[in-house]
């Protein structure tokens, strides 16, 4: 038997998120395995230059967290000091470029096409960038946009900033760390509630009518309710000096999200039984960038199917029926739809306060608040809430990255035909 072997630490920078990740020993350990590999390993792309990007997009979800993070690492690593005056200062031509593809992954990636892949790597008249480079590019965006995403839904403080700042922001954390135990603000019957929805799902056979799937996808669009709302977070405050630190590393800033059924564009709804993960997707990165490529899998399908049986206070608990509300909800927004899921049953596991939680942190980072996090879960124990934004962040990384591998894969289609001609 292979002795067992902890994965290297990561910088002490990286603790106020591995602090709250511990709860989960089991992700923990595949989580610094691809931070270290994808930040710090060997890739095309050098370490300081992957910092830069993550700044990028870091700034896309002005995230104050993330920002000193990856400023603070693309110092270490030896960076250009001057090139943290903003993009513009930046005498890499090949990152400047990335601008667009960062604003399309982090908030609209169902507009990440072949014609997106062409520009950055077929440029014969300016910068462009190899597609080994390309991928390892996107990989780094599409991660530190969800990495955003678990900053800012758990509070994360940067661990420099001085006591009398930390205690300032000590109430964004108590309500991750406040268990169902030890709470006075129990919500009657959340949890007996919940539990009741999924033995009713249980009880009742799924229509499994591809018609009546297609209709409640769509219907999910249409309840705005669950739109991302709310203010500024305390440590992202809206206010111009901030907005003028973010928009150092990033442009158009008024590019944001918006609805999947609301957009101008014409892009269709995204069939994951026409294009998956596990059969395009992963195959495609794996030729391009092996090396982190088997570390994002694991990450995704332990998040999906991690359980202790438990929610609350109750044990023996099957939680599958709300874990894949929560990951296909996500994905949901973003364009994805699967096929064999009965969508109905987002509206089922999910209440309208819980996907307004999840929407604004899966799509506007920057406004999530106390507010919206006092409102939702407040049944959970701490690590059930840590469950739940785990989920948040790797459903949406992988939304990502499947509209930039089918992108990939439109592309040397197109390339192929080209070549033919």
């Amino acid at each position: 038997m292979t002795p067992y072997s902890p994965p290297p630490a990561l910088p002490r920078v990286w603790e106020p998120l591995l602090q709250v990740i511990q709860s989960h020993p089991r992700y923990e350990e595949p989580f610094v395995r691809c931070i270290n590999e994808l930040f710090y390993g060997a890739g095309p792309l050098r370490v300081h230059e992957r910092h830069y990007i993550a700044l990028m997009a870091a700034s896309r979800h002005r995230c104050s967290f993330m920002l000193n993070l990856f400023e603070r690492e693309f110092e270490a690593a030896g960076g250009d000091l001057g090139w943290l005056k903003g993009l513009k200062f930046c005498k890499n031509s090949k990152l400047i470029v990335l601008d667009e593809m960062n604003r399309l992954l982090a908030h609209q990636p169902w507009l990440c096409l072949a014609d997106t892949i062409q520009r950055l790597t077929k440029n014969e008249s300016g910068p462009h960038l190899s597609l080994q480079e390309l991928v390892h590019a996107a990989i780094v965006l599409s991660h530190t946009h969800a990495l955003c995403s678990f900053a800012e839904a758990i509070g994360a403080v940067p661990i420099e900033i001085s006591s009398s700042e930390r205690q300032s922001m000590a109430s964004r954390c108590e309500w991750l760390a406040r268990d169902k135990e030890n709470t006075g603000a129990r919500r009657k019957g959340e949890i007996e509630d919940l539990l009741k929805r999924m033995n009713r799902l249980r009880a009742v056979a799924a229509d499994g009518s591809d018609e009546r799937g297609k209709e409640t996808f769509e219907r999910l669009h249409e309840q705005p309710e669950d739109g991302g709302s709310g203010g500024d977070s305390p440590t992202s405050a809206g206010d111009g000096s901030l907005l003028q630190n973010f928009q150092r590393f990033t442009g158009n800033l008024s590019f944001t999200y918006v609805d999947f059924q609301s957009r101008s564009d014409s892009t269709k709804t995204f069939k994951i039984h026409e294009f998956s993960w596990d059969q395009h997707g992963y195959v495609i990165l794996e030729d391009l960038y092996n090396e982190v490529t088997g570390k994002l899998d694991e990450k995704f399908n332990l998040t999906q199917n991690l359980t202790y049986k438990t929610m609350g206070q109750y044990e023996d608990v099957d939680t599958s029926a709300y874990r894949m509300a929560v990951w296909n909800y996500i994905q949901a927004l973003y364009g994805i739809r699967h096929d064999d899921y009965d969508y109905s049953e987002v509206n089922t596991m999910l209440s309208r306060e819980m996907k307004t939680f999840i929407k604004t942190v899966a799509c506007f980072p920057h406004r999530v608040t106390d507010s919206l996090r006092n409102g939702v879960m407040v049944d959970f124990k701490a690590s059930e809430k840590v469950h739940v934004m785990l989920m948040i962040m790797e459903s949406r990384l992988q939304a990502a990255l499947l509209y930039f591998t089918r992108a990939l894969t439109n592309y040397y289609a197109s390339d192929r035909r080209s070549a033919m001609r």
